[in-house]
């Protein structure tokens, strides 16, 4: 269903409005809204964010459902394969706030007749951070299409981000069904997680709304083997071109080859404070003589999560005799004590039992004061493998989740690993020998 001609009025003043009259503008729309009797929030919903940065139009439409679950509201957002739910949502009056735990952002709306209209405010890029939000009641259709697609583009693409003089390259995974499309892009740093979207003729689109992500691409299909003019926009703070060529054999530079130690160093030194304000060194007595996995983290970070989603499977295969994780978090909240909350909301929200400790600010550079063992890091998240004598024998940075087809390969090899570390017989090794990441008959 088209917008109406007084709600792209609406959504345009919005998105050049402060916070007090983004509140107006609904008001307004709300008053001149022949149905005002506002709806119970409960089922299928189509909303859109307006991204761009040119006030154009551009919308990202995704789906969600609101339902009732022992007397209280849960949403369900879907993205491809994906129902990324949320519970903490107030409904008051006319008015329903949906946090999108464990991210730092909040959807503010007002209900009117079937209709949402609000903001979108994620805290984690500022208070001032919000774009046009909007949804209808009972529609069930992300992109509208009516032509025949012009190609089919399953498969594996090697895909260039931005012009030739800062290209990022990457890998696009696509799954068409008639004009419906899922997929992602890989890149060295992580993946677009689950995108979900249509081919109508040859226009090709795809969204992603989390929470945390509002991604949305557009393109243009020339044939199966290449898709040009294409446009990428994350919320209304970035965005670039991309193309794309059929590629199934390019691969990307491989996670473990990334982030290094400084040359001569083969142990990671730490001075890190847990979540219960235990002071954790890397020769702590709860520490020694244990494979320790460290996980370099943000609560703000989609692919972190995912990462978070297997580390809590390995804790529990593994156990704790032998196997300790560490979760550090670099966090953009102002003050130490705003972080720490941060920190101790994941863990609740995700049910995390191993340690979590508080890093610094999440700027890369950060990583470095707590980790000056470390090369410069380069993606959130990274995961360091420490054997039981303290020897870092694996780094992987970024992380390709569940929504890649890399991820099942990743959890093969990453559980054979600390197997291999717990099981290892170090008495075999003799004692002028030093295991390092790179002189290492595990590897």
């Amino acid at each position: 269903m088209a917008s109406t001609a007084s709600e792209i009025a609406i959504f345009a003043a919005m998105k050049n409005a402060s916070f007090f009259l983004v509140l107006i503008a609904i008001s307004l729309l709300s008053c001149g809204d022949s149905d005002d009797t506002p709806q119970d929030p409960k089922g299928l919903w189509r909303g859109r964010i307006m991204v761009d940065r040119e006030s154009q139009g551009k919308e990202l439409p995704f789906l969600f459902e609101v339902r009732e679950k022992r007397d209280s509201l849960i949403a369900y957002f879907i993205n491809g394969t994906e129902r990324f739910s949320t519970n903490s949502i107030r409904y008051t009056g006319d008015s329903i706030f949906i946090r999108m735990d464990p991210y730092d952002s909040e959807i503010q709306a007002k209900i009117t007749g079937s209709q949402m209209l609000g903001v979108w405010m994620n805290y984690s890029r500022g208070n001032n951070y919000h774009l046009p939000f909007h949804a209808r009641a009972g529609e069930n259709q992300r992109f509208y299409f009516d032509q025949k697609p012009v190609a089919k583009i399953s498969g594996r693409f090697k895909v260039q981000f931005g012009e030739v003089e800062n290209a990022e390259d990457a890998i696009a995974e696509f799954v068409q069904n008639g004009n419906l499309v899922i997929g992602t892009f890989l890149t060295e740093t992580g993946d677009y997680r689950y995108l979900e979207g249509s081919l109508d003729g040859d226009h090709l689109q795809l969204s992603c709304f989390d929470g945390a992500h509002a991604f949305l691409f557009e393109a243009t299909v020339h044939n199966e083997n290449k898709i040009v003019s294409g446009r990428f926009y994350s919320g209304s703070h970035y965005e670039t071109s991309w193309k794309a060529s059929r590629n199934e054999k390019f691969k990307l530079r491989k996670p473990t080859s990334i982030t290094g130690m400084q040359p001569g160093a083969y142990q990671v030194y730490f001075t890190l404070q847990d979540l219960e304000n235990r002071i954790l060194t890397p020769d702590h007595f709860s520490l020694c003589n244990k494979v320790i996995l460290v996980q370099i983290m943000g609560t703000w970070c989609p692919n972190c999560r995912d990462q978070t989603n297997y580390l809590k499977q390995v804790y529990e295969k593994f156990g704790t005799d032998s196997l300790e994780i560490i979760a550090v978090g670099f966090e953009p909240e102002p003050s130490v004590a705003a972080a720490k909350l941060r920190l101790v909301d994941y863990r609740e929200h995700f049910g995390i039992k191993y340690r979590l400790a508080y890093g610094g600010k999440s700027a890369k550079k950060s990583v470095h004061l707590v980790f000056p063992g470390l090369e410069a890091v380069k993606a959130y998240p990274t995961l360091i493998y420490i054997d039981k004598k303290g020897n870092v024998q694996r780094i992987h940075a970024g992380f390709s989740g569940p929504a890649t087809s890399e991820y099942t390969n990743f959890v093969s090899e990453s559980d054979s690993l600390i197997q291999a570390l717990i099981h290892f017989n170090y008495d075999s090794i003799p004692s002028d020998t030093s295991i390092t990441p790179r002189v290492n008959p595990l590897m």
